[in-house]
């Protein structure tokens, strides 16, 4: 009898050892592991994040140095969170073609750049192309080293970069390795930058990473202020795909070629569209003004209102746009943000309508500026001070002056109605 009653415990477990070496095979070979419960993937809680993107040709030493400019003056309070580390870091070996860290550079290995990231009180990340492999079996090899990669090395941030691949091959190559990447590390986070805008890549991304670029490459290559206007324009419908957990990307934030007028819109345009920043520029040479801009409280809190709704473009009236996102734990909380953002070469006025943002025309709101640290007034000494839009009382709304290529954000609070642009 006591014999008769072991087998079965036995052979239980057995089985199950067995089958969890399979799981483990199947995870880390990129076979696709089966679905997770949809509500699994709309609870994964993501705040907007911000990143240091660091260019090529740094080394270790470097990279220190690159890490204490970030927390350095002026930009103790920007918040950058991770920090993207140079796209060169890793060079494949000649006899098999696994990834490694660059000998020559780096000689400590990727766990060792990802230690001092990690001191730093900041999370490493990687940008990774997945270029095609020979076959399906070395695209499948190839996907178990580089989650191996994230494992050993450490990494919170994944980057996947397909923006030169065809759509419909780069989905069934990215996403074997995402979920069994998911599986290595599931508390990573994954971005992703596709060869063309949302539209084009029919939404799959979308359920796969924290952030998909809704801007086509094209978009980051344009000079200046056309930048801002193609990130906006290829991310004005993304609301419609998004979620908290779920948010667009709409490029890097680059201030290089910008005025100081067009930096300011540039921050708040991504503030507003609950958008990861990217920042490419070095922290070390960025001008005092981007400083006060990056580590604007203000800002910062609309960047990352735990709503993580993105801003929609409701108005445009000759060459200023109007933008408007909801804040607080619902739709129809009464707080709106609104950006007013002037496209055009002329200063501008515009009016912001209560019934355009959800809000009772009837009742009174509250409006205040949000300029953080810095107003675009400022700029020129010439243009009028900062405008009260009403005084809270019906009629409303008071014209607000909007300077070319300048943006104006504010705070609009009051009674929210039901019928309103949040409601899907």
């Amino acid at each position: 009898m006591l014999h008769r009653s072991r087998r079965p415990v036995v052979t239980a477990v057995a089985v199950r050892a067995v089958f969890g070496r399979l799981l483990l095979i199947l995870a880390t070979a990129g076979v696709a592991p089966l679905p997770a419960p949809a509500h699994a993937e709309t609870l994964r809680p993501v705040v907007p994040l911000r990143i240091a993107a660091l260019p090529d040709g740094l080394d270790r030493p470097a990279i220190t140095t690159r890490l204490d400019a970030l927390g350095g003056p002026g930009l103790a309070g920007a918040g950058f969170t991770h920090v993207m580390l140079p796209d060169d870091l890793l060079r494949p070996r000649r006899d098999t073609g696994r990834l490694r860290a660059d000998p020559d550079r780096f000689p400590e290995g990727l766990a060792a750049v990802s230690a001092d990231v990690r001191q730093a009180g900041r999370v490493p990340g990687l940008r990774l192309r997945l270029t095609p492999a020979a076959g399906p079996e070395a695209d499948e090899v190839r996907d178990a080293l580089l989650t191996r990669l994230m494992q050993r090395g450490d990494v919170g941030l994944l980057l996947i970069d397909e923006a030169g691949a065809d759509p419909p091959a780069a989905r069934d190559r990215v996403t074997p390795f995402v979920r069994a990447a998911r599986r290595v590390r599931p508390d990573a986070v994954l971005l992703y930058r596709g060869p063309a805008g949302q539209d084009a890549l029919g939404g799959w991304p979308i359920d796969l990473f924290d952030a998909w670029q809704a801007a086509g490459p094209a978009a980051e290559d344009a000079a200046g202020f056309g930048r801002v206007r193609q990130g906006l324009d290829a991310s004005h419908d993304s609301w419609r795909r998004s979620y908290p957990g779920r948010t667009p990307l709409p490029g890097p934030l680059r201030f290089a070629g910008l005025t100081d007028r067009e930096a300011h819109a540039h921050l708040a345009a991504w503030c507003m569209l609950a958008a990861p920043l990217v920042l490419t520029d070095d922290p070390a040479t960025l001008p005092d003004l981007t400083r006060q801009l990056l580590s604007s409280p203000e800002l910062r809190a609309l960047q990352q209102d735990p709503l993580v709704q993105p801003a929609r473009r409701l108005e445009v009236v000759g060459d200023v746009e109007l933008w408007a996102r909801p804040l607080g734990d619902g739709l129809h909380t009464g707080r709106v943000a609104v950006m007013l953002l002037n496209v055009g070469e002329r200063d501008a006025t515009a009016a912001v309508p209560p019934a355009a943002l959800g809000l009772d025309p009837h009742r009174p709101v509250s409006v205040r500026r949000l300029a953080g640290r810095f107003d675009p007034a400022a700029l020129d000494h010439a243009a009028p001070p900062p405008p009260t839009v009403g005084d809270g009382r019906p009629p409303h709304p008071a014209a607000v002056p909007v300077p070319a290529h300048g943006a104006v954000l504010l705070l609009v609070a009051g009674e929210a109605v039901r019928e309103s642009p949040w409601a899907r």
